[in-house]
């Protein structure tokens, strides 16, 4: 099987796009979600996103160990981009103003992982 993404040291991915590959820093990723069989890689500094197709479970295991975290069964989110959270509505907000929804259950492992860096010394 073929991967086309790399995470050697967790700086930078590779991403296959028709027969074009882009390397792209973590760090630049707001959020990817996908719609069927394809996935959307949205950049901050982009306004269209990259598509690939590769599952999200694919994505979630290579950005296991950097500040990723699923908020649904159809997004991933960077977690550095976060700007505001609102749990009764169930809303986050991205640094370039991207409203996403959260499901009930990663509801709370968001509360967990957002007091855990505020009590972070």
């Amino acid at each position: 099987m073929k991967k086309d993404f790399n995470c050697q040291n967790q700086q930078k991915i590779i991403l296959s796009e028709k027969g074009k590959y882009t390397q792209v820093e973590i760090e630049n990723i707001s959020h990817i979600y996908c719609e069927g069989y394809l996935s959307f890689i949205k950049l901050i500094d982009k306004e269209n996103p990259i598509t690939v197709s590769r599952s999200l479970k694919s994505f979630e295991h290579a950005l296991l160990d950097v500040q990723f975290m699923r908020i649904d069964r159809n997004c991933i989110i960077n977690l550095k981009n976060v700007t505001s959270f609102d749990c009764k509505k169930r809303q986050i907000m991205l640094r370039e103003n991207t409203i996403l929804k959260v499901s009930r259950r990663r509801c709370s492992e968001l509360l967990e992982f957002f007091h855990n860096e505020q009590n972070r010394p």
